[in-house]
């Protein structure tokens, strides 16, 4: 630690590094805001202990920052103990540090004014604009207004009018008084005034128009004749339900931290109550900027452009303003640089608004007709599209990355492979994902650069492992979070494995009761994670055992079990218009919102319609594809190269008072449900499915330890996005690897299709297309990525057909084997690489 010209040097020479004040008496009674302008040369997680006796997590607050320039870090704490002593563990594990400045400032004090109910609106005195679906009235004597929907009155808007300011250390409240309401053709101007304590004008300007996409623009200004700070300015504010619904909803979101089904917000049943409040959230929680609320067949949407001094207001019911309806809000100030206490409605630090720069808000209005979010969810879409991909690294080095993560070290153990690295937690276990994507790299590799040492590594430990695994474990063992029959088609007994498939579809179903439901059974040793549930079941915890039941029938060729999976799918519908909730409980309450929980529901769906064809399951795969799209970050608020497609898990904490979730991306979540999307992307070419896949895919690899890192290859198991830092356990590469290799080669690991002509269902580890199908003859390519031979299943050919295959040029092959299993009217064959299979049953 030395004194500089730029301020105080730390040299970080390890792991959790930290320097220590001595003690005082603090110079602030009352709560405290800490400021710090701090440069990190590595960036990442920091940390300030405010104590007397001893370091205590309790007493600390956590911060993140990139790494390379200065930045103001905000830092709100309560009354500090006296005497008093700081400890700070400087962002990085190596490189220097620089703290310029360390101030101790006095907390606002700032409460809420006693406000007015919302009067309603006199109709003779109102002047309307909008669309043929969205109207806007707004009262010609103050500033007030109404949102219609289709002709019923949905919301209440423009009202609350005071404005809380800065004096003296206290808030004083100013109320808004209006001068002016101007209407012209698409276009509505509101001005309202305020007189500044000494002299001056406060000035709000709201400005509405039609947009030709058929929405409601707004332009909201706030400017002043002299400089002051701001406590609070309601820029916009909209309260759904009043005069109307009410308290009741049907759905709110507000993307990456809110996803609510008619239920509180900032409630503590994901997490406690001490870290519930999410009314006024931080920037970076918020995937992108939309707000929503919708009740019975309506839907209200606000999307903004996101800007630090602006901040999104949440609040379902409204207990702020006492309108006994609901609140979606823009307020200054905003909450980027930490001024604001997370989740809280007024800030610690009030912001300054000059005359030379006033605060001008841009948002628009959405609104129509649905059952849920999901239509909001989707005009966003339209509106505001996806974001630019991540830039894609060449197949040899994605291929040699993934490659060091299953051959490093941390991951395998001889022939054997754990599920992740963190101490002792996670066994090294047989894994024969392992082996054959340690094969698929080393395709990958000879083809684009077969001089690299690494195949020879890949070929050296795929080989050991497959010899040591016993053939019995072949269909089940595995260390990926995506499972598929490609164990069985790639590298053992695939008659073996049609068994175990077998067997595993009826543990599956057995599972479920007659009503096709599965309720959470507390284990003894772990919390009751359904006591804030208002049931026993949720979607995501069924839809893994529906989706794991439907992939082991199809692959088995069982029909029994096939209809008996179609039947559990079909009960699934009771969820239809639902919030995807409950799919990690080894952690996480079943009550949870949950990006795993929407992609096993698409995977179950898909499934369905894979081997169907019914329109329903196609349109519920979309639907919960679309309940997915709010966990993953498309206007990502913080700055750093990894934010794009970047995933949040579940809107909650673990054991709700553990690792809080909310702007914490855990990928391997959402790669789950990328993989889903996929599937989807197959049929539902008008959908953002290839884009979103492709974009977590992405993401994923850059989320991936570099090649220079000791854990070089592995995914994090989540990603502080404001630290840009990677956070333990690290999981294996083989979750990222089944959808990389997709988005880089087009190369499917497993496929299945159904042919609807005759009713065959064909299995392979490459991407299956039907080039011509008739009631007793297909022809069907395999574009196999493995150059040796692997299993090609189809099921339901009766009689025993006639095959050939072609390879890509048309030459005729020498399967290795033929095997035919009249029960299930199973064929099996064994080619390579790619080919053309020409299935033919006719005459006989």
């Amino acid at each position: 630690v030395e004194a500089t010209a730029e301020g105080l040097r730390v040299t970080i020479t390890g792991a959790d590094p930290y320097i220590t004040g001595p003690r005082f008496t603090p110079p602030v009674s009352g709560p405290v805001i800490v400021k710090l302008r701090i440069r990190s040369e590595a960036g990442g997680a920091g940390q300030l202990f405010y104590d007397t006796d001893g370091p205590r997590e309790a007493q600390s607050i956590r911060f993140g920052i990139a790494g390379g320039s200065w930045q103001e870090v905000w830092l709100p704490l309560p009354a500090l103990p006296s005497p008093v002593r700081f400890r700070l563990d400087p962002p990085g594990q190596s490189g220097a540090c620089w703290i310029e400045s360390w101030e101790v400032l006095p907390s606002l004090s700032a409460d809420w004014p006693q406000w007015e109910p919302i009067a309603p609106l006199d109709p003779v005195l109102t002047d309307t604009i909008g669309t043929d679906s969205l109207q806007f009235r707004h009262a010609q004597d103050r500033l007030a207004s109404e949102l219609w929907i289709d002709g019923q009155r949905f919301a209440t808007s423009g009202v609350v009018p005071q404005i809380g300011i800065e004096v003296d250390a206290h808030t004083v409240w100013l109320p808004l008084k209006a001068q002016s309401v101007e209407t012209r053709p698409r276009e509505l101007t509101a001005v309202a005034q305020a007189a500044l304590p000494g002299g001056g004008q406060l000035t709000l300007t709201q400005r509405v128009t039609t947009t030709p996409h058929k929405t409601l623009a707004i332009e909201a200004r706030l400017a002043t004749t002299q400089p002051l700070r701001i406590v609070y300015a309601p820029l916009w504010l909209a309260f759904p339900g009043h005069r109307e619904f009410g308290t009741q909803k049907g759905q709110a979101l507000l993307p990456g931290v809110e996803y609510l089904e008619d239920e509180p917000s900032s409630s503590d049943a994901d997490v406690d109550a001490a870290r519930a409040l999410r009314r006024v959230p931080a920037a970076y929680k918020v995937t992108f900027p939309l707000m929503v609320l919708q009740h019975e067949d309506r839907w209200l949407g606000v999307i903004w452009k996101p800007q630090p001094e602006v901040a999104a207001l949440f609040d379902t019911p409204d207990r702020i303003f006492g309108s006994q309806a609901h609140v979606l809000g823009l307020i200054a100030p905003g909450v980027a640089d930490g001024r604001r206490e997370d989740g809280h409605e007024l800030p610690r630090v009030a912001s300054p608004l000059s005359p030379e720069s006033p605060l001008i808000l841009k948002a628009e209005l959405i609104g129509g007709r649905g059952r849920s979010i999901v239509p909001a969810v989707q005009q966003f879409h339209s509106l505001q599209g996806l974001p630019p991909l991540p830039a894609k690294p060449t197949s040899t080095e994605m291929a040699q990355l993934l490659a060091a993560g299953w051959l490093g070290e941390p991951l395998q153990d001889g022939p054997r492979f754990r599920h992740a690295v963190a101490g002792d937690m996670f066994r090294a276990q047989p894994a024969a994902d392992a082996i054959w994507m340690m094969q698929q790299l080393s395709a990958v590799l000879k083809r684009s650069d077969p001089s690299v040492a690494t195949i020879a590594e890949l070929d050296t430990a795929s080989d050991a492992a497959l010899a040591a695994i016993d053939p019995n474990l072949i269909h089940r063992a595995a260390v990926g979070h995506i499972r598929t029959p490609a164990s069985s088609l790639l590298l053992g007994d695939t008659q073996s494995g049609l068994q175990q498939a077998r067997r595993g579809a009826e543990g599956q179903l057995g599972r479920l009761d007659a009503e096709g439901r599965v309720s959470y059974v507390r284990k003894p040793d772990r919390p009751d994670f359904a006591r804030t549930h208002w049931s026993p079941e949720a979607n995501g915890f069924v839809a893994l055992v529906v989706a794991q039941a439907l992939e082991d029938a199809a692959f088995s060729g069982d029909s029994q079990l096939i209809e008996r999976s179609l039947t559990a799918l079909r009960q699934l519908d009771r969820y239809r218009d639902t919030v995807p909730r409950g799919a990690q409980t080894w952690e996480i309450p079943l009550h949870t919102p949950d990006i795993l929980a929407s992609g096993h529901l698409v995977s179950a769906y898909m499934l369905g319609y894979e081997l169907t064809r019914e329109p329903q399951f196609l349109k519920a795969a979309q639907y919960w594809a679309w309940t997915g799209v709010p966990f993953i970050y498309l206007q990502p608020q913080f700055p750093g190269p990894i934010g794009n497609y970047a995933t949040i898990p579940v809107l909650g904490a673990t054991h709700w008072d553990s690792v809080l979730w909310i702007g914490l991306p855990v990928q391997w979540c959402g790669l789950v449900y990328a993989d889903a999307l996929d599937r989807l992307a197959r049929y539902d070419d008008q959908g953002p499915w290839r884009q979103l896949a492709d974009g977590i895919a992405l993401s994923g690899l850059q989320q991936t330890y570099p090649l220079d890192h000791p854990h070089a290859g592995l995914l994090p198991d989540s990603f502080q996005v404001l630290a840009q830092q990677r956070n333990p356990a690290d999981i294996n590469p083989g979750t990222l690897q089944i959808p990389a290799m997709r988005t880089w080669l087009g190369w499917e690991s497993y496929d299945v299709r159904h042919v609807i002509e005759n009713r065959w269902t064909v299995h392979a580890p490459g991407r299956i297309l039907i080039h011509e199908a008739l009631p007793t003859r297909a022809v069907i390519d395999i574009q196999g990525w493995s150059s040796k031979p692997y299993s090609v299943v189809i099921h339901g050919v009766r009689p025993r057909p006639t095959i050939e295959a072609r390879d890509a040029k048309g030459v005729l092959l020498k399967l290795e084997e033929e095997t035919y299993l009249p029960e299930t009217g199973t064929v099996i064959v064994r080619p390579s690489g790619h080919c053309r299979l020409t299935i033919d049953n006719a005459g006989k």
